[in-house]
């Protein structure tokens, strides 16, 4: 802590005195320039600061995972749902309507044949 500086109170004048800043009030003098008893004090304080800082870093991937089973399921039902088509004795009506049946079947078991997988590595910077 640095020393304490006593000034005149005085807004006006703020002029620097030389007195210990605990002289009790009735033993002030009267301030050399303007005559005021008022008195300010100065008072200087110094602090250390001190920081650190990380970095978190965050690598993702992600694969597929693809089910052979499952695929080859598929390729079936679109098959399945091309050669229905050729089949005369279900009429057109119904040999369409087995056709779209085939492919919304495939489109429901799609997501079945592949599979996201999503890792997260974290790689932590310290200071």
């Amino acid at each position: 802590m640095r020393p304490v500086y006593v000034r005149c109170g005085n807004p006006a004048c703020g002029h620097r005195l030389h007195e210990s800043p605990s002289l009790p009030r009735r033993a002030r003098k009267p301030c050399p320039h303007c005559g005021s008893l008022a008195r300010a004090f100065d008072l200087s304080l110094t602090a250390r600061v001190q920081s650190s800082a990380s970095l978190a870093r965050t690598k993702i991937s992600e694969t597929i995972e693809r089910s052979r089973g499952w695929y080859l399921v598929l390729v079936a039902l679109i098959f399945a749902g091309a050669l229905v088509g050729l089949v005369r004795s279900l009429g057109p009506v119904w040999g369409t309507l087995l056709s779209v049946a085939i492919g919304l079947l495939a489109l429901v078991l799609g997501p079945r044949a592949e599979r996201r997988i999503r890792r997260e590595t974290e790689y932590v910077d310290d200071d």
